[in-house]
């Protein structure tokens, strides 16, 4: 059966993202079936070689929600080793 989003129903059954007609350059991830996390892991394993292979001078980046929690994990790393220096002195 397929995912019934926002919108109705997907035209794909295994969607993972509901899309809605309102908004067609939007769209929201159902948490209950994935994350955000793992449909760019997903991408960056199945669609960036073909992508790479076919198009060899360009260079992907990650950028949003995976972009912003790496910075935030080197912030916190940072704030705990300024921590267990703080500690030793």
């Amino acid at each position: 059966m397929p995912y019934q989003g926002t919108s109705g129903n997907c035209a794909c059954p295994d969607c993972l993202v509901e899309t809605c007609d309102d908004e067609p350059k939007g769209g929201t991830i159902n948490t209950s079936i994935t994350n955000a996390s793992a449909i760019v892991s997903d991408t960056l394993k199945r669609f960036t070689p073909v992508f790479l292979a076919r198009y060899s001078g360009v260079l992907p980046d990650v950028e949003g929600q995976r972009a912003e929690a790496m910075k935030t994990q080197k912030t916190m790393l940072k704030g705990f080793l300024v921590g267990l220096v703080g500690v030793f002195l």
